[in-house]
């Protein structure tokens, strides 16, 4: 994204080999995308989600199931916009370890986008999903990181560009100007919140692709669409659970992702478009329910392992807190979910796991931190 000053804009602007917004949305004649590769595509992407939410329904409060997929999502998500924290950054920083002044604010954005993603599905419970929800997701992404300062939690209140390197001569992209946006996002907002009678995968893909040709925010952009997804899908009941996140296949194929956006502004090819996005559906709908059976595998191996060699208490439910958050768990956080655990008991208890290389603590002396490495592999190698 560029910020770009009145006289480059229209100098973009005059530049006809520049590709920008096409008011082509909602797409007309969208039966003509049902040839036969379409309607298979469409039959496998929502039976592959069928084959989780199956799984989800059969796991009392999977909660500790899904929560280390949202913590996979915030980072790939970042690093398809450029950060490079890992895991063992966001680890690094809650155990109070040095890190770079980049690698910090880094960090902050992995740690904004898990929170925004979080307040999303909050306000699902109560709101639908149109701009003034978005925006509130937006106030929170960018708190205190990079774009801050570019109207956070605001639209865009001048004209921007997509650049390959954030510089005027690598321009590849004009979303369209800024006097448009409120005929753009209340169209949006009600294409959104329509009964059309259309397949609610296909209908998502149209939504993405509208909302990222828009780029209504200064910044973060690309953040905030690709958790609509997950956000529109939850709210559709097409997902049951936060299971299924896009991100994965979109940082894998980086390069199709960002192209057969364009195309649609360029060629108006919307088929080529939402082809890749079912396909992306289906990629991650499959992969999700391999690791999910994997994660509740290791549980059990876990809990299984721990209760064989230990004769204390509350095992079960201190390494169920690991996966709910498996990056800094502490002993206060158990506590407050079981407030029959004393905190000496929860300490002792996380301790005799570290010694069983179940889980592993931070170096400080007080408010000691406890990850959950072996989970954070499986999720993060899958």
């Amino acid at each position: 994204m560029s910020t770009l000053t009145n006289e480059q804009i229209n100098t973009l602007r005059n530049d006809s080999s520049i590709p920008r917004y096409r008011d082509n949305f909602p797409p007309d004649n969208i039966s003509q995308i049902y040839d036969d590769g379409m309607v298979y595509l469409i039959g496998e992407a929502n039976r592959s989600i069928g084959m989780i939410n199956n799984y989800i329904r059969n796991v009392p409060n999977p909660e500790w199931l899904t929560i280390p997929l949202i913590l996979k999502e915030a980072i790939i998500s970042s690093k398809i916009e450029g950060t490079n924290a890992n895991v063992s950054d966001l680890i690094a920083k809650e155990s109070g370890e040095p890190l770079s002044d980049s690698m910090i604010n880094d960090v902050k954005e992995v740690n904004n986008h898990w929170n925004a993603l979080m307040l999303g599905m909050e306000l699902l419970k109560e709101k639908p999903i149109y701009s003034e929800t978005i925006k509130e997701i937006h106030n929170v992404l960018l708190e205190g990181v990079r774009g801050n300062m570019l109207r956070r939690g605001e639209f865009r209140s001048g004209a921007n560009a997509i650049s390959i390197d954030g510089t005027f001569d690598t321009v590849t992209y004009l979303p369209p100007e800024v006097n448009n946006l409120p005929r753009l996002l209340t169209r949006l907002d009600n294409y959104m919140n329509s009964e059309i009678k259309i397949d609610r995968l296909i209908k998502i893909a149209i939504i993405h692709q509208e909302f990222e040709a828009i780029h209504p925010f200064a910044d973060g952009n690309g953040r905030i669409g690709r958790t609509l997804i997950t956000l529109y899908l939850l709210k559709e009941g097409v997902l049951i659970a936060p299971h299924l996140f896009m991100s994965g296949y979109f940082l894998k194929y980086k390069d199709e992702y960002f192209k057969r956006l364009q195309t649609v502004n360029t060629d108006g090819d919307w088929k080529s478009w939402i082809k890749f996005f079912l396909e992306a559906v289906n990629y991650e709908a499959r992969k999700s329910y391999s690791i999910l059976g994997k994660i509740s595998d290791l549980f059990d191996k876990q809990v299984n392992y721990a209760q064989s060699k230990l004769k204390g208490r509350y095992v079960r439910e201190i390494i169920s807190m690991s996966y709910k958050n498996p990056i800094s768990l502490n002993a206060n956080e158990v506590i407050k979910s079981h407030p029959y655990i004393s905190h000496d008991a929860a300490l002792e208890n996380m301790r005799k796991l570290v010694s069983l290389e179940i889980l592993k603590s931070s170096e400080q002396k007080r408010n000691v931190k406890f990850s959950n490495p072996k989970l954070l592999e499986l999720v993060f190698s899958s």
